[in-house]
C-alpha cells in the first residue's frame, strides 16, 4: 500500500474525500443565500408565478445531477473535483436546474421563449434530453471498461512525482511562456471580448498554449500549500499567482477570470492533501461568491464600456479597464448589486437556449448546410487533427456566429450550443445517449489515469486541473475531445520538459 505520508505526494484517503463534501455544500449554500437575501428584500418578489407544470420535471432533472454525488459520498469517495460532480455542480446544476427554477418562477423571461413553438412542452422536453444524456454519461464513466483503459494508461504515464520547492523554476518559465501567448491570443482576438481574426492561423495555437500560465499558476499554489511554513520563495508564489489573476482580468475581461483563480486555488488545496475542514469551506464559500458576483459586475460593466467586439490595442484596453472601474465606482452599490443579480440569473440559464434547439432542429435541418452546419460533429472532429498553420483554407471549427443566426436569428452573440443540444442537430435523439455515454468513457480514462485510486503526485494533479479547466459543457460536442486531447498534450510534453530542465538543475 502506498505510503500517505510522503512529503512530495499526497493519499487521498476515502474519508477525507467525504469530507469535502461540506465545503462543497457551504459553496452551494453561499450562493443560494446571496441569491435569496436579495430576493427578499426585492419589491416584487411576491409577484412571481410558478409554472407548476415544469417543476417536477426540472426536480427530477436535480436527482439525476446530483445522483453521482450521493453515490460517491455513501461509499465515501467523494472528490469534488470529480468528473460528474465537478460537471453537475459547476454546469449542469445552475444551467438546468436554477436556470429553470428562475424561467419557473418568471424571475427571468429570456427572449428565447419566443423562438420556440410551443415553450412548456418543448422545456420539458429538454429537461428529457437532460437528463438522459447526463444519465449516459455516468454509465459511460462506470463501465468495467472505461475504468481498465484509465488504469493501462496510469500504469504507462510518467510519475512527475516532484518535491514542492522543485516547481518554482518550470512554474516561472510556463508562466512567462502562457502570458507571452496569452498576449498574443489578445492580438489575434481570441480573448478579450473581441471578434477573432480569421486571417490568423496561430489564434487557436495561441490560445491553447496560454494555458501555461494556469498551469503554472496551479503548480505554484500546489508549492504553497504543500509547504508547512512561509519562506521568501513563498512571497515569488504569491507574486506569480496575482500576475496570473491580473493578466487575466486586464486582458481578458471577461466574468469568470475571479471565480477561475478561486477554483485553482481550491483544487490545489484539495489535492495538496491539506484537510478540509468546516472554516476552509466558509472560506472557498465566501470567496467563490465574491468571485461569482464580482466577475459578473466587473465583466458585464466592460462589456458595456468596451461596447463593441471589435479589436483593440493594450494601450486602449487598458483605458477602457480604467473606465470600467471608475463607472464601478460611481454606480449606487445597491443597485449595481441587483444588476449583477439579475445578469446572473439571466447568464446561468443554459435550459432555454437548448430548448430552442429542441424545439426547432427538425424544421431548421434543412437550412444547417448553407451555414456551414450540417454534420459539424463529424467536420470538427475530422479538421481539428490538422493545425490551421499547415491548412490554411480549413473549415471553421465550432462556428457558434453561423449557429446563433440560424437557431436564434442573430449573429452578434455567441449562444450556449451544448453537447446534448448537438447531439440532437447531428444525429436526432438516439445520438445524445451515444454521444453523451462516449463523453463519460472519456472522462473516466482520464480521472483514472491522473487521479483515481492512486498517490496524486503534484504533476498529475497539474495535468487534471488543465483537463478540467479546459472542459465546456456549453459549446459543441466535438470540443470536448478536441480540446481536452490537446491540452493533456500540453500539460504532457510541458510537464515533461519540467522534468528535464530539473534534471539539468540538478546536473549543474
Amino acid at each position: 500500500m502506498i505510503e500517505a505520508t510522503r512529503s512530495n505526494s499526497v493519499k487521498l484517503l476515502a474519508n477525507n474525500r467525504s469530507s469535502h463534501l461540506l465545503g462543497a455544500f457551504v459553496l452551494m449554500l453561499g450562493a443560494f443565500v446571496l441569491f435569496f437575501s436579495w430576493l427578499f428584500i426585492d419589491e416584487n418578489v411576491w409577484q412571481f408565478n410558478f409554472n407548476v407544470r415544469l417543476l417536477p420535471w426540472i426536480g427530477a432533472t436535480a436527482v439525476v445531477l446530483l445522483s453521482p454525488t450521493i453515490y460517491l459520498l455513501y461509499i465515501k469517495e467523494f472528490d469534488i473535483f470529480h468528473p460528474l460532480v465537478h460537471a453537475s455542480w459547476s454546469y449542469w446544476f445552475p444551467s438546468f436546474i436554477l436556470g429553470g427554477i428562475f424561467i419557473a418562477t418568471d424571475f427571468i423571461l429570456p427572449f428565447q421563449m419566443d423562438l420556440m413553438s410551443d415553450p412548456e412542452t418543448d422545456l420539458i422536453w429538454t429537461y428529457i434530453h437532460v437528463m438522459s444524456g447526463y444519465a449516459s454519461m455516468t454509465l459511460g464513466f462506470y463501465l468495467p471498461a472505461s475504468r481498465w483503459l484509465g488504469q493501462y494508461t496510469n500504469r504507462r504515464l510518467p510519475k512527475w512525482d516532484w518535491k514542492p520547492n522543485q516547481v518554482l523554476l518550470p512554474a516561472t518559465v510556463f508562466l512567462g511562456v502562457g502570458l507571452f501567448f496569452y498576449v498574443s491570443a489578445f492580438f489575434s482576438g481570441v480573448v478579450g471580448f473581441s471578434i477573432t481574426d480569421a486571417t490568423d492561423v496561430f489564434s487557436a495555437l495561441n490560445y491553447l498554449l496560454s494555458f501555461l500560465a494556469l498551469e503554472a499558476g496551479f503548480m505554484v499554489a500546489m508549492y504553497i500549500f504543500m509547504s508547512r511554513r512561509i519562506t521568501p520563495e513563498h512571497i515569488l508564489a504569491f507574486v506569480l499567482i496575482l500576475i496570473l489573476l491580473l493578466s487575466r482580468l486586464s486582458l481578458g475581461g471577461n466574468r469568470s477570470s475571479f471565480l477561475l483563480i478561486v477554483t485553482l486555488l481550491a483544487m490545489a488545496f484539495v489535492y495538496s492533501g491539506r484537510r478540509w475542514t468546516p472554516t476552509t469551506g466558509a472560506v472557498f464559500a465566501v470567496l467563490a461568491v465574491l468571485a461569482i458576483v464580482g466577475g459578473m459586475i466587473y465583466g458585464t460593466t466592460f462589456r458595456n464600456v468596451k461596447g463593441s467586439e471589435d479589436k483593440i490595442d493594450i494601450e486602449q484596453q487598458i483605458e477602457t479597464i480604467n473606465r470600467t472601474l471608475d463607472t464601478i465606482s460611481r454606480q449606487d452599490t445597491g443597485k449595481v448589486l441587483d444588476e449583477a443579480v439579475i445578469n446572473l440569473a439571466e447568464r446561468i440559464d443554459g435550459v432555454s437556449s437548448l430548448a430552442v434547439v429542441v424545439s426547432n432542429y427538425e424544421r431548421l435541418k434543412p437550412y444547417e448546410a448553407s451555414y456551414g452546419l450540417e454534420n459539424n460533429i463529424y467536420t470538427d472532429l475530422g479538421a481539428s487533427v490538422i493545425p490551421r498553420f499547415l491548412w490554411k483554407n480549413k473549415p471553421l471549427i465550432s462556428d457558434v456566429r453561423s449557429y446563433s443566426d440560424l437557431y436564434f436569428n442573430f449573429n452578434g452573440n455567441s449562444y450556449a450550443q451544448t453537447p446534448v443540444g448537438d447531439l440532437l442537430r447531428n444525429f436526432g435523439v438516439i445520438g445524445v445517449p451515444i454521444g453523451m455515454l462516449i463523453v463519460g468513457i472519456f472522462l473516466r480514462v482520464v480521472y483514472s489515469a491522473l487521479i483515481e485510486n492512486q498517490t496524486v503526485t503534484i504533476g498529475r494533479a497539474t495535468v487534471y486541473y488543465l483537463f478540467l479547466a479546459s472542459l465546456s459543457y456549453e459549446g459543441f460536442y466535438s470540443m470536448i475531445f478536441v480540446y481536452g486531447v490537446r491540452i493533456l498534450a500540453i500539460g504532457f510534453i510541458s510537464l515533461s520538459l519540467a522534468e528535464l530542465l530539473l534534471i539539468v538543475k540538478d546536473r549543474k
